[in-house]
Parts: structure tokens; C-alpha cells; sequence
């Protein structure tokens, strides 16, 4: 994403010192499914339920936190909120609000456990003390 956050902590610097190539976020989906790191910045996070929520929009497209094979998401202790209802409050004026509480899981599949079938398979949340630091 092309955050505030994510352009004052460099992120997109650092991953190119590491040699990481970088796909832009309006990428063709199929191309951001290929990818094997979607960063993003989390607008809302829950501690009781562990939940995230993410606003998409122009500069904050859905498919960079749903089609990488692992999310990380960062968080700042300004998104925290109580509770559903905070969130939803808050949201409601926006386009989209994607709520995450992990990787997807299923067992329809002979029974046997998948993980990241409808979505990322890992998910990553750092939580940074202050923009910056």
C-alpha cells in the first residue's frame, strides 16, 4: 500500500535493500496472486477477538491483503478499538472494510485441514509503537 505509515517508515526502501522486487498495488490481480508478500497497514484491530480491519480504497487496494501468499500487516496502537461496533461506526462512510482474524481454514476436503484456501495461507501483525521510530 501507499500509506503515510508505510512512506515514513520506507518499507518499500528497505524491501528493495533486500533485493525483493516490488509489484505497485494496482497490479493486475493475477499478478498480486503470484506475489509472495502483501504489505498493508491496519486501520482497526480488536485485541479481544484478535481481529484486524482494513479500508481499501485507490491507494489501499483489497488484493494486496488477499491474494499474496502471506499478509503483514501493520498496526499502530491508534487502531485500536474496543469493540464490532466502534469499527462500524467509523466505517461506515468508507468503500469497503475487510475484517481478518487469520489465515482462511478448511477441512471440506477429505477431511484434511487446509490452510489458505481463500486467502493469504500466513498472516503476519506488527505493531509498531509510533510511526517512525
Amino acid at each position: 500500500w501507499n500509506t503515510p505509515t508505510l512512506q515514513c517508515l520506507d518499507i518499500a526502501g528497505r524491501l528493495k535493500h533486500l533485493g525483493v522486487t516490488l509489484v505497485p498495488p494496482d497490479a493486475e490481480k493475477h499478478t498480486l496472486a503470484q506475489c509472495d508478500l502483501g504489505v498493508t497497514e491496519a486501520d482497526f484491530a480488536i485485541p479481544d477477538s484478535g481481529t484486524l480491519g482494513l479500508l481499501s480504497g485507490p491507494e489501499k487496494p483489497r488484493a494486496v491483503s488477499l491474494l499474496p501468499a502471506v499478509h503483514l500487516a501493520l498496526l499502530t496502537p491508534a487502531a485500536l478499538r474496543p469493540d464490532l461496533h466502534q469499527v462500524f461506526a467509523e466505517a461506515q462512510h468508507h468503500g469497503y472494510l475487510i475484517l481478518i482474524t487469520g489465515p482462511s481454514r478448511t477441512a471440506d476436503i477429505e477431511l484434511t485441514l487446509t490452510l489458505g484456501v481463500h486467502g493469504p495461507r500466513e498472516l503476519y501483525v506488527w505493531i509498531l509503537e509510533s510511526p517512525g521510530e
